[in-house]
């Protein structure tokens, strides 16, 4: 199994507490979808306790799941674990909305590019869309040493003496 969605089943937190019973069985899971599920920061806290058996786990959507500043730490945390590429916290629908303080996103968002660089992070429910774009479409400059030196003598002095 590597695509898992169950999108919109409206699992909750206590849904969230058996898939991730099941969790062992997900070591090649690279995509999975829960947009829509109303898990909370409670449900989050269960993903965040399974997410080291998914070592593969490459995509995650969360949208519109009623996550809060509660649920950063567990984010961090699955950031840390899983090797993602796109973590998705948007509000699609406008039902079960996440709602992250601007402090709490900022630092999410700071965390995450310093633990996984280049890992796409939309988030939106702050007043605005952030996302930090895959490396493969940051601006990259490269700085080459010189390939030969040139060395400048300083001018002499000299000294003029008038008789």
């Amino acid at each position: 199994l590597t695509t898992l969605d169950l999108s919109r089943n409206d699992i909750g937190a206590e849904g969230m507490k058996e898939l991730c019973a099941a969790s062992s069985h997900f070591s090649s899971l690279t995509n999975l979808y829960l947009s829509g599920n109303g898990i909370g920061d409670e449900g989050m806290k269960e993903l965040c306790a399974a997410s080291s058996h998914l070592s593969s786990l490459t995509t995650l959507n969360l949208q519109n799941n009623k996550l809060g500043d509660d649920s950063v730490e567990s984010l961090v945390l699955i950031i840390k674990q899983c090797p993602l590429e796109n973590l998705d916290l948007s509000n699609g629908d406008g039902t079960m909305e996440n709602e992250f303080s601007y402090d709490s996103a900022q630092l999410l968002m700071q965390r995450a590019n310093s633990i996984r660089p280049g890992m796409e992070l939309i988030m939106d429910g702050t007043a605005t869309t952030t996302v930090i774009p895959p490396i493969s479409s940051r601006s990259i400059t490269t700085v080459n040493p010189p390939t030969s030196t040139t060395t400048v003598n300083p001018p002499r002095s000299t000294t003029t003496v008038n008789p």
